[in-house]
């Protein structure tokens, strides 16, 4: 290939790289070989099926998260009201999640197979070691108490008593629509995220909340850093044979910062015949 040729392949690859950024993502195919799957133990079929489910509910939950946020410039307070409701769902759901995928992973067999054969070789074995030291931290503080009395579970009536005192009842409300999808019974969501938020700072919420959002944020950068690599270093290595990677090929896909996830939804009646 001569120097202008070289040139040019740059450049095509520059203004193809602009013209994702600006209209979609990129997406490549790695071809796993059947027969390198196959000759796999099934033990070790099985841990490289887990962590990719794992990966997959991760990223796909953070980024719901990411979208039920309540962006603040909302003047509709009904909007805004019914957005805290799913925001905070997805953080007790996300915080459940977390909770799971550790104790998954700390399985005594699963675990001394995957730091051997998935994060050691990738180099990562750090970055997971500081992932367990801060879910035993969050696991003891609040995480467990989150995913059994608010996520995986509901209040029992002792649990739940402290929120529903007479002070907590002015300016009760509920929104009441037409359809189900367009009630939302607001008092009951908001005592019920007071009482989750107290689980992690019971002299203020709202920093229960930062918390939250910061040490879930820490722990899944972590353990996501380390799924995905790893991951990619095993199929590269163990499953991969010759040109295994096809593409790339371009999905549409809307601006993640203003994509939102609504609770109010219009849905469009069908025409009746005459």
């Amino acid at each position: 290939m001569t120097s202008v040729q070289a040139i040019r392949k740059r450049r095509a690859k520059v203004r193809w790289a602009r013209s994702y950024a600006s209209t979609g993502v990129a997406v490549w195919k790695l071809n796993l070989s059947a027969a390198r799957l196959r000759s796999l133990p099934k033990f070790d079929r099985y841990v490289f099926a887990l962590l990719g489910h794992i990966f997959n509910d991760l990223m796909i939950s953070q980024k719901l998260l990411h979208v039920s946020r309540v962006h603040p410039t909302r003047s509709n307070p009904i909007t805004r009201e019914a957005g805290v409701g799913v925001a905070l769902y997805m953080v007790r759901t996300l915080a459940a999640r977390a909770k799971e995928v550790m104790e998954a992973l700390r399985d005594k067999k699963i675990s001394a197979h995957v730091e051997k054969n998935f994060f050691e070789p990738a180099g990562l074995i750090d970055t997971w070691k500081s992932s367990l030291k801060l879910f035993y931290q969050m696991d003891h503080d609040w995480l467990a108490a989150v995913r059994n009395a608010h996520a995986f579970h509901y209040m029992r009536p002792d649990q739940f008593d402290p929120y529903l005192n007479d002070e907590h009842c002015d300016y009760a409300h509920a929104l009441v629509g037409k359809k189900y999808g367009d009630t939302f019974f607001t008092w009951a969501d908001i005592r019920a995220g007071h009482a989750m938020l107290d689980q992690v700072d019971s002299n203020d919420p709202f920093a229960g909340l930062g918390r939250m959002l910061d040490e879930l944020g820490a722990l899944l950068g972590g353990l996501c850093d380390c799924l995905a690599q790893s991951l990619q270093k095993y199929a590269k290595d163990q499953l991969t044979e010759g040109d295994a990677l096809g593409g790339p090929r371009r999905v549409p896909a809307p601006d993640f910062e203003s994509f939102t996830l609504p609770y109010f939804f219009w849905a469009p009646r069908k025409a009746t015949k005459t």
